[in-house]
């Protein structure tokens, strides 16, 4: 479920991004870059679940995130169909290699609106799926997923370059995932 997934997005990009003991350390990041990153992917461990209109990202922006599943959902082939697959990984990491090319140059200095907007979107997704603000809500969600993605933005704009591996970790993990359910994943092959 949504909430799992999550999770195991979060626990494998601290394994990735930390150089502690025990850690991969494969894309070495700072204390900030691991936990506001450990939320994006978090979040980006669910996008593959947008082939499905009842999923957590689905209800995450109603109603453009619900237009948004039902499109995908008939364009991929249903649920656990083309965005659990490597063609859709590739989709998602492209999706943010884009976002973190799209800046804004301001009197305070070049932002990173694109992979900011990104971020936050993954953020309030994961908060939504990890229950976070159960009690207040999706005003909850959105303020403190602002917050963080608005930290980085504002003060770390250099700092997106993690943006595409969040992504693909996510993608890759949740697809993990879904192979060792009992429903498996299509990807998988037939059981």
């Amino acid at each position: 479920m949504g909430g799992h997934h999550a999770a195991s997005g979060a626990a494998a990009w601290v394994a990735i991004a930390s150089t502690g003991p025990y850690a991969l350390g494969w894309y070495p990041l700072d204390a900030t870059g691991i936990v506001i990153g450990g939320m994006a992917t978090a979040g980006t461990a669910l996008v593959c679940d947008w082939d499905h209109r009842s999923s957590t990202v689905a209800h995450s922006l109603p109603p453009l995130s619900n237009v948004i599943a039902v499109g995908i959902e008939n364009v991929s082939g249903g649920h656990r169909q083309g965005t659990h697959s490597l063609l859709g990984a590739a989709f998602f990491v492209l999706l943010a290699a884009l976002a973190g090319q799209f800046q804004l140059q301001t009197d305070w200095g070049l932002l990173s609106v694109g992979a900011g907007l990104l971020c936050m979107f993954m953020i309030n997704i994961a908060a939504k799926a990890l229950k976070l603000f159960p009690k207040y809500g999706w005003i909850s969600n959105w303020v403190f997923a602002l917050t963080m993605a608005g930290l980085v933005t504002w003060f770390a704009p250099d700092q997106w370059t993690w943006l595409p591996v969040s992504m693909l970790t996510g993608v890759l993990v949740h697809i993990v995932g879904d192979m060792i359910t009992t429903g498996e994943c299509r990807c998988s092959g037939p059981s």
